[in-house]
């Protein structure tokens, strides 16, 4: 409900989900035509990968671009998966008695979508997705959503 008052929308959205509601607000539309470039990219030019640069290497290989692939790297004793969709990493059977902090960044990726300008070609009002983020935010800290 927070979306729909903040940016005063009709009451009958009450039934869409937040993304269904976020792609509303931004005006996002799939387009009626193929996109022949959807494997074109920049990797951001702040990101220092020093000894895992193969990362990097890996994604800028075009033998590579097929969505199906992925390349497993050992980071810090962890394998972990690097694919099109992100990446995935996890202990296989880990257990363990110690004092454990589990950290949450809140908007991780929205921010980083902000930062860099990586939002979908789609979206018609770019400007509104801070807008959300930040409403979201909020609404969490009121522990609405």
């Amino acid at each position: 409900m927070g979306l729909i008052e903040y940016f005063n929308l009709d009451e009958n959205m009450i039934n869409k989900t937040e993304a269904q509601l976020s792609a509303y607000i931004l005006g996002a539309k799939k387009p009626n035509y193929p996109r022949e470039d959807v494997v074109d990219f920049e990797i951001v030019n702040t990101i220092e990968l020093s000894k895992y640069n193969n990362i990097k290497q890996w994604y800028e290989d075009y033998n590579n671009r097929d969505f199906k692939k992925y390349l497993r790297a050992n980071i810090y004793g962890v394998d972990t998966d690097f694919g099109w969709g992100g990446l995935h990493s996890a202990r296989k059977k880990y257990q363990g008695e110690d004092f454990i902090v589990n950290s949450d960044v809140s908007s991780f990726y929205p921010s980083i979508m902000i930062e860099y300008g990586l939002l979908s070609r789609n979206v018609q009002n770019p400007g509104k997705f801070k807008e959300i983020e930040i409403q979201d935010l909020n609404l969490k800290k009121k522990k609405i959503l």
